[in-house]
């Protein structure tokens, strides 16, 4: 399957898109690369035998799109926003105990 760039993405996916531009976003470059990998190796592996697997197929595929764009519009972070994990539980801790 040849991959699509932006310019060749449906409207509804690039309004899609511009849509979540919004928001602010919490994903790093790297973590949509591997978002991206994963949803490629499995569109690679993907066996069409009947209608709910062709679902599944177009959904990836959008999927696959909707990455691609968030990629090449420079808008991702080198790295995430998001707290680390071990943070995370501290306060999820002490938020339990108030």
């Amino acid at each position: 399957m040849p991959n699509k760039t932006p310019s060749k993405m449906s409207r509804k996916t690039r309004s899609k898109v511009s849509e979540m531009n919004t928001e602010p976003l919490v994903l790093s470059r790297p973590t949509v690369e591997t978002l991206i990998d994963l949803v490629e190796i499995k569109l690679g592996c993907i066996e069409i035998y009947d209608r709910d697997d062709a679902r599944e197929l177009k959904a990836l595929e959008a999927c696959r799109d909707e990455l691609m764009v968030l990629r090449a519009s420079g808008a991702l972070p080198k790295k995430a926003m998001l707290r680390p994990a071990e943070s995370q539980a501290e306060s999820h801790v002490a938020m339990e105990s108030a």
